[in-house]
């Protein structure tokens, strides 16, 4: 399922359409995946820095600005026995904003046209749906829980407070696979 800045503007307000960028996407990594472990998720691409990263989350990027942000990223998926080569990187939302998300007040309404997007996508890539995909941000869990379930504080996953049960059960979510707080 292929979609275009252009279909995500078709749900927006006139106002609110200035703030997406008609950027080419970054591409998820690896291109072909195989054996993957797990999905790591992340919001968006936007950042201050440039519009032009080839893959999600700046990964062969040019922009020696990322360096740190990519090592990061290895060392975390390193610390749970992950790499990058056995898990499947993408975006929710593949567009890049104006504004970084925790600043973007129209987040949250285009993630949600992203949702069966990104579900439709690991459907087809046949990753199982009982591979769990790694929320890099809270955001990410608030938008992708269903309204009927109480969505819990960051702290509570990781002091197993009031009930918050990592993985995040399939059945509680809009991908219809565990999710686990990874931020």
């Amino acid at each position: 399922m292929t979609v275009s800045v252009e279909d995500i503007r078709k749900g927006l307000e006139e106002s609110e359409k200035k703030k997406l960028l008609a950027c080419p996407y970054p591409k998820p990594y690896p291109e072909n995946p195989v054996n993957i472990k797990a999905i790591l998720l992340g919001c968006d691409p936007s950042n201050k820095h440039c519009q032009d990263l080839p893959y999600v989350f700046a990964i062969k990027s040019s922009h020696k600005i990322f360096n740190s942000f990519v090592s990061g990223i290895l060392r975390q998926l390193g610390a749970v026995g992950l790499s990058l080569e056995n898990v499947y990187c993408q975006n929710l939302c593949r567009n890049y904003f104006m504004d970084e998300t925790s600043k973007n007040p129209i987040w949250e309404k285009v993630a949600k046209l992203w949702i069966p997007v990104l579900k439709q996508e690991l459907d087809d890539l046949t990753i199982n749906s009982t591979i769990p995909a790694l929320l890099t941000s809270e955001v990410l869990y608030k938008v992708l829980l269903k309204k009927e379930v109480p969505a819990k504080r960051a702290k509570d996953f990781y002091s197993s407070a009031h009930d918050a049960i990592i993985p995040i059960p399939a059945e509680e979510n809009k991908l219809g696979r565990p999710l686990i707080p990874f931020y």
